[in-house]
């Protein structure tokens, strides 16, 4: 009795230590990243700030083989599979969605585009949890840059070529 009384005290002291320990983690999550584009404003507005765009420069996953297959693509919705991305807010500059999964309850990620000078648009794009107080989302978010950083950084990359690819063009 004596052991199984052990057990269970040590059980909930060492859940109460790991959950005060991730309590002093932030309850907000941001992964950001920026590019630089050298493309004319209505350009990067159109590939940017219309969300059935989206697909002609999003990337997935940081696995060049996995193509994303879009099952719908309109300016309020792009679904992936399990995965959706819905239209939130729109301004002159930004667009905000919501991301949803299977495993996630909600992402509300942020597209910002901001003027460095005539020829140039710093394209700012932003993921933002809010996590709850369970120890295991706290410590799970540790890897958020890493896992949507790279995708992040990928699918700019690709806004970027695209986008300048087409200013060419129209030139």
């Amino acid at each position: 009795m004596k052991l199984v009384r052990f057990a269970v005290l040590s059980i909930a002291i060492l859940f109460l230590l790991v959950t005060a320990i991730g309590l002093l983690f932030p309850s907000t999550v941001r992964v950001s990243r920026a590019v630089d584009v050298t493309a004319s404003d209505s350009v990067v507005r159109a590939h940017v700030l219309a969300l059935q765009a989206w697909p002609t420069w999003l990337v997935l996953s940081t696995d060049s083989t996995q193509i994303p297959r879009f099952e719908k693509a309109t300016p309020q919705l792009l679904q992936m599979g399990s995965t959706e991305a819905r239209f939130v807010a729109k301004t002159d500059t930004s667009i905000t969605v919501q991301w949803t999964g299977k495993n996630n309850p909600g992402m509300l990620s942020t597209l910002t585009l901001y003027h460095s000078n005539m020829a140039t648009k710093t394209v700012v794009w932003q993921f933002q949890e809010e996590l709850a107080w369970y120890p295991w989302e706290r410590f799970g978010s540790m890897v958020y840059d890493k896992v949507l950083g790279g995708m992040m950084e990928l699918s700019l990359q690709k806004c970027k070529q695209n986008c300048e690819a087409q200013n060419q063009v129209n030139l």
